[in-house]
């Protein structure tokens, strides 16, 4: 009997160091890093060179902070000067979002992802002109560097 409860024991232990020793620790939404004191969207924050096609856009961009830890802002400079007003997108980890939206509020939408890789994003996203039926879109796939 002493036997059988000295393996339970041991299993018990090396059950219990293996749990220990697998926990990783876990950050509060919007944050990351070893400290979990960076915001998941630092990364992306800064401006880029973007170059964009079909048609060979080349512009300046930034993309600042927006109202939540997952929220940026991309500025007006957007797909060569597109829009009027500024393009919301969301962050996690490594890939940006552009939620169907509409910022000028002129029946021009733009949607699409993008995902950095050091300090390069890489998009695919679309403009969408509502102002016909049906409507039409123009793909894009874009690169933008931080210098």
């Amino acid at each position: 009997m002493k036997k059988i409860f000295n393996s339970f024991l041991i299993v018990a232990v090396m059950a219990s160091v293996a749990s220990i020793s697998s926990c990783t620790k876990t950050c509060d939404p919007g944050f990351e890093g070893t400290d979990c004191k960076t915001e998941v969207r630092a990364k992306f924050l800064g401006n880029y060179a973007a170059s964009d096609s079909p048609g060979s856009l080349t512009y300046s961009v930034v993309i600042g902070n927006g109202t939540s830890l997952s929220d940026v802002v991309i500025s007006s400079s957007f797909s060569d000067n597109y829009f009027v007003n500024s393009v919301k997108a969301t962050v996690s980890d490594k890939t940006i979002t552009i939620a169907r939206q509409q910022p000028d509020s002129d029946n021009y939408f733009v949607e699409g992802t993008g995902t950095i890789n050091g300090k390069t994003i890489t998009w695919n996203y679309n403009i969408i002109n509502a102002t016909v039926s049906p409507e039409t879109a123009i793909s894009y796939t874009a690169t933008w560097v931080k210098p």
